[in-house]
């Protein structure tokens, strides 16, 4: 969920990284972690570069 955020709010998604960096340090099971990890870089990547934008210029047509 907070990846997906991280489309709007670029900050939620470095907050993101950092618990999935947390996860997978601290966690015998590193799987969650480096999921959340992945999903939180591309879709903090696609926020920062405007993907999300189409999804709320969309609202108001």
């Amino acid at each position: 969920m907070s990846a997906v955020i991280s489309l709007f709010v670029p900050f939620i998604g470095i907050l993101a990284i950092v618990f999935g960096i947390l996860d997978i340090v601290k966690s015998k099971s590193k799987t969650a972690g480096i999921v959340l990890l992945v999903f939180a870089i591309i879709f903090l990547y696609l926020g920062l570069t405007g993907f999300g934008y189409g999804f709320t210029s969309s609202y108001g047509s």
